[in-house]
């Protein structure tokens, strides 16, 4: 795919951003959840085969610690809403210091904006620290450094309004988040020393189908499934685990080394994205199933595959060159 492709593909990925987000702030000034609206749970339990649960009758995933709501807008749950926006935010920065004109600018910085509202309203945690940690992971790739002082000055900001303004609430539940006294944080935690043992003792695996959240996993019967890491390593064993965990890594490293290579920053543009979209989600892939949500899932690897491609090609190049 030329640029040109691929610019029309990211443009798309920004209209369903601010869409997305649109929707879930409306969720949040009207406190009612879209999933309510469209009869999510006639869903789950024709299709699904799920009993609702929660204090909004949808799932536990609607909701936060003490009951507090999170939204998320028309993708399947908040969590997926929230991974997703990792795309839009990498996507959005490379486009907002590459463009030259202040109105694209302008646009590209709105589109941000919708990324990290959008993780705030869905309210997870996992995702806002993914989205720092990426942040940070970006400033360094791009060896633009303002990009780390800033990230640092929010996270210290935010840590002043939690520590001496917010409520009583919020301050705990950052704490008990923390400390993992949380009863979400319990759960993973339960949940990772099943799927351990399960691995320690069956290191080839107990099949597909046997752990995580897909719709074919019987409830009753799966191991673990908080960890998406630890979801392969029960059903498919430690070199099941090992081998994605690999891929990943090998994703990133090379999505970094193809941007690098980079003659001209269109050509970057993808390798940067897939890499920094795959570094954000590894905070995700430790505390969900997140493989299961299907649009960050195929963009994403959609992405590696392409850098992967574009890497090669530069590789080829070189050693032609050096020959």
């Amino acid at each position: 795919m030329s640029f040109s492709d691929w610019n029309k593909v990211f443009q798309v990925i920004f209209v369903v951003a601010i869409f997305a987000t649109f929707l879930v702030s409306l969720e949040k000034i009207l406190g009612i959840h879209f999933h309510t609206v469209v009869d999510y749970p006639n869903f789950l339990i024709k299709f699904q085969e799920q009993e609702p649960a929660g204090t909004y009758g949808l799932l536990w995933t609607f909701e936060a610690e003490g009951g507090k709501p999170r939204y998320g807008s028309f993708f399947a749950h908040p969590l997926e809403l929230s991974s997703a926006m990792l795309i839009v935010g990498a996507a959005a920065s490379i486009y907002l210091l590459s463009v030259k004109f202040k109105t694209n600018k302008s646009i590209y910085f709105v589109v941000f904006g919708c990324a990290i509202l959008s993780v705030l309203f869905a309210y997870s945690r996992a995702s806002l620290a993914a989205f720092i940690l990426m942040m940070i992971f970006m400033a360094f790739m791009l060896q633009y450094y303002k990009i780390l002082f800033a990230t640092l000055i929010g996270v210290l900001f935010m840590a002043i309004y939690i520590w001496f303004f917010a409520s009583n609430e919020i301050r705990y539940f950052a704490i008990d988040t923390l400390t993992f006294q949380n009863s979400s944080s319990i759960t993973h935690l339960i949940d990772w020393f099943a799927a351990i043992e399960s691995i320690i003792n069956n290191p080839q695996g107990i099949g597909l189908a046997m752990s995580g959240n897909a719709a074919g996993v019987e409830r009753d019967i799966a191991i673990g499934g908080e960890n998406q890491f630890l979801v392969y390593g029960v059903q498919m064993g430690l070199l099941g685990m090992m081998i994605y965990l690999g891929l990943i890594i090998i994703g990133i490293r090379n999505g970094w080394k193809a941007y690098r290579m980079s003659v001209k920053r269109e050509e970057g543009i993808v390798p940067f994205v897939a890499a920094a979209t795959k570094f954000g989600l590894l905070l995700p892939l430790f505390t969900a199933n997140a493989e299961v949500y299907i649009y960050i899932s195929l963009i994403s690897w959609w992405l590696i595959g392409a850098a992967e491609t574009e890497y090669q090609r530069k590789r080829q190049s070189k050693l032609i060159l050096s020959t």
